[in-house]
């Protein structure tokens, strides 16, 4: 029988970063709902109510859209910018810094070797299928354009990273790095394959575009969308 590897200090470390990791994004994504109950829920509501009043057409999976959007938004937003830095780490900012050596994360899987440097791989594809999967409901969005909205939107992260969250702070407290650009615009566009064969076998289940409208007055007015 071959005998076990003893467990060495490093295996200890890399679990505890791994689980590190994981506190860090769900804390993040806590967070993120925060925001949005706190600044987006409202004013897209009353936005909505005001479109829906002027068109005497209210469509409420159209709003349950946009409200779960906003949502997704602002949970991708605090786990690429948040926890912002201490006051500690503000005072050793010097300087805006980033990799610019793309596929450099299969050099960093082969080195390193651990579960941490896969995940950040699996993770930066995952936390952009949402948003491919949301473009794709909407008709107006075709494949090539959610591609090119997922890079623009993975281009604005990066450079917020890059700026220290747009020159908000001296120096960059997050990585710039174009593998985040590719894995990003990756993630969407399975979002995006995978919605739209879903869609093209299962045409019932766009429920945004197949989703009812109610009058607001009691009558459906000449600017309500048929």
């Amino acid at each position: 029988m071959e005998a076990k590897r003893p467990l060495r200090y490093t295996d200890f470390r890399s679990k505890t970063l791994e689980v590190k990791k994981m506190n860090e994004w769900i804390n993040a994504i806590m967070t993120g709902i925060k925001m949005y109950t706190e600044y987006a829920f409202l004013p897209i509501a009353v936005i909505f109510l005001g479109v829906s009043i002027r068109r005497n057409s209210f469509r409420p999976i159209a709003f349950l859209y946009s409200e779960a959007f906003a949502l997704y938004i602002s949970c991708v937003i605090a786990l690429v910018f948040f926890p912002l830095p201490d006051a500690a780490t503000v005072m050793t900012l010097n300087g805006y810094h980033g990799r610019f050596v793309p596929f450099s994360f299969i050099s960093d899987i082969a080195r390193e070797r651990s579960l941490e440097s896969v995940l950040q791989v699996l993770f930066n594809i995952v936390m952009m299928v949402p948003f491919g999967v949301f473009l794709t409901f909407r008709k107006s969005s075709n494949l090539k354009k959610t591609v090119i909205y997922t890079f623009l939107f993975s281009l604005f992260i990066e450079i917020g990273q890059l700026t220290g969250l747009f020159f908000t702070y001296a120096g960059s407290y997050r990585l710039f790095d174009p593998d985040d650009l590719i894995t990003n615009t990756l993630g969407g566009l399975i979002g995006a394959l995978v919605t739209a064969l879903v869609l093209a076998r299962r045409p019932k289940l766009n429920v945004l575009a197949n989703s009812r409208e109610y009058p607001v007055f009691g009558f459906v007015g000449k600017r309500a969308r048929q």
